[in-house]
């Protein structure tokens, strides 16, 4: 039976964690496009900076890639509670049942994607950064992507998962989908990451 080409756009948390379960399962070739460049080789004072709390799902789901917990918990800090600092000066404090992991969302891509490419070789698992998804053609199942050195690439897919975050492109080709509905909330309180 032919592997089943499966295009994930966006290789950020949940893109690179969905690579290694279907990889794990045998029978997939994945393509991984993401219009950032690759995490692994900018230097710190360049990159992103977005801290993710991981709580017992999110650290059940990372468990299932031999030795990343422990990487996890020693590059994160143990979080008991959180303080929301609220426009008025005052501050509430919510405590957690279970303590969660902070840590850099950088920090867990570089992590998930060092396992990824140390355990599937290329003829399983192919990962294009700097390529910015601009169309997706859902009858003719195929994605447009603009990089540096090409204008335009157009690969075709079996199975595509949009995994392009908040602003996702394949969600706005989506919603041109009879039947298919979407809605989106924003949450008003603003983070900051700190680095001492």
């Amino acid at each position: 039976m032919k592997a089943a080409k499966v295009l994930i756009v966006g290789a950020g948390p949940c893109g690179v964690l969905l690579s290694h379960y279907l990889l794990r399962r045998g029978n997939y070739k994945i393509d991984i496009y993401d219009r950032h460049s690759d995490p692994r080789t900018i230097s710190f004072s360049k990159y992103r900076a977005y801290p993710i709390t991981l709580s017992e799902r999110g650290l059940r789901a990372l468990r299932e890639i031999d030795g990343l917990e422990e990487v996890l918990k020693a590059q994160g800090v143990e979080i008991t509670g959180t303080i929301f600092h609220i426009k008025n000066g005052k501050s509430k404090f919510v405590s957690k049942k279970k303590p969660l992991i902070g840590i850099d969302r950088t920090a867990l891509v570089i992590n998930l994607l060092e396992q990824l490419t140390e355990k599937f070789d290329e003829s399983q698992l192919s990962i294009h950064f700097n390529s910015k998804c601009t169309q997706v053609d859902l009858k003719a199942k195929t994605v447009t992507f603009e990089n540096e050195i090409t204008e335009e690439l157009i690969v075709n897919y079996d199975l595509l998962i949009g995994a392009d975050g908040c602003g996702s492109v394949v969600r706005k080709h989506l919603l041109k989908t009879e039947g298919f509905e979407c809605e989106q909330n924003y949450v008003r309180s603003q983070y900051k990451t700190v680095f001492l």
